[in-house]
C-alpha cells in the first residue's frame, strides 16, 4: 500500500512541477494566467 501512495506522490510532484514550467511559459507572453499584483501565477486552469 505505501509503495502505490509512494509512487502516486512522486507523480504528484512531478505534475506539480510539469504545470509550473507551462504556468511561466505562458506568463511570459503576458496573458490572464499571471497574477500580475501579487506577481504570482494563476493554477485556476488545471
Amino acid at each position: 500500500m505505501s509503495a502505490l501512495l509512494e509512487k502516486m506522490l512522486k507523480n504528484e510532484r512531478k505534475l506539480r512541477r510539469d504545470h509550473l514550467v507551462f504556468a511561466k511559459s505562458v506568463a511570459a507572453h503576458d496573458t490572464p494566467f499571471r497574477d500580475n499584483e501579487k506577481g504570482t501565477f494563476s493554477y485556476r486552469l488545471l
